[in-house]
This record gives structure tokens, sequence and C-alpha cells, in this order.
């Protein structure tokens, strides 16, 4: 199942030690701008990001979609971009992982399909593809690092494996 992920996800699931369960799960492409944003010296991960794009666990598409998003100022330009490219080829990509406020009510009013890294690491847990312990590590880091409302983190907590079924059908060994 090949899915759309940016920044923001990104390094949160690297932080939260889950980045190479979500390689394995899933086909995980970003965009130019976005392997650009997380491939900065310094930044967390930069170099596990690198190294999954050097051995092809990351595909990076450095086409430049064309943005309708030019009137949503508050997009940076790897979520703009993200969400051109699942627009303009949506039918490539199961999904987009965002964690950016503006870019999750945009997949909203629009439509798009999107989880959030609280959210992948539910699926990936009722996937099959991290253990308890490991998942309940990850949802208390993405907790304390994440900047998630508490009615986004109750949601996360209450939502039903089959509410999700088509964002990890694919994705079960």
């Amino acid at each position: 199942m090949r899915i759309l992920i940016d920044a923001s996800s990104a390094i949160l699931l690297y932080k939260a030690g889950v980045l190479d369960n979500v390689l394995d799960a899933y086909e995980v492409w970003m965009s130019g701008a976005v392997f650009k944003e997380v491939d900065k010296e310094g930044r967390p991960g930069a170099r596990a990001f690198r190294e999954a794009v050097r051995t092809h666990r990351i595909t990076v598409d450095p086409e430049r979609a064309e943005s309708a998003f030019a009137e949503a100022p508050s997009l940076g330009e790897g979520e703009r971009e993200t969400l051109m490219q699942f627009l303009s080829d949506g039918d490539r990509f199961r999904f987009i992982v965002t964690d950016d406020g503006d870019a999750a009510r945009l997949c909203r009013s629009m439509g798009l399909p999107f989880v959030n890294a609280l959210l992948m690491v539910r699926l990936l847990r009722w996937a099959g593809h991290l253990p308890r312990e490991k998942s309940d590590s990850a949802w208390a880091t993405l907790q304390t690092i994440g900047r998630y409302s508490p009615e986004i983190i109750q949601k996360a907590e209450t939502i039903s494996p089959d509410h999700l079924l088509a964002f990890y059908s694919a994705a079960t060994p």
C-alpha cells in the first residue's frame, strides 16, 4: 500500500521509534520538499531518512506539482506539495500521513483520506506490525512530543479498528 507522508509526521514517527515499522508495513513516498526538510543536517532522523531513500525504503518524488493551495499561506512547502501530489495522482496513493493542523483541515474539507502519527501507531498495532509494548511506548512518546489537542488524542484513543480498515487492510501481514 503506497502512502504519502509529510515531514512533521515522518520526524514524529522516527522520534517515537516506529519509522522502520512504518517502512516495513507501507510503501512510503514523500515529495521533494518534504525530503529536503527531513534531510537537514542536525534534524532528528536526517541520517535515517537519507539511508531509507538510499536503500529504496522511501521513495522521493522530485516532481513539483502545480499548487492549488496558494490561498493557504499557512501551509508549508512540504505540506503543499504532499497535498498536490495526492490530488494530481491520487490513484497511486492510499492515504496521506500528516500532523500539520492546516493540512489536516484541508484534507477533511476535501474528503482526502489521512491519518496522523498517533493513528499510524494504532494502525501498525492493529495490523500486526507493532508489538503492544512498543506500541504503548510510541503512543506515550507521541502524546508527549506531538502537538495534539485533547480532542485529537481522545479521538485516536477511541477510534475503532473497523473505522480505519481501509488504511490498514493491505498492510496486514
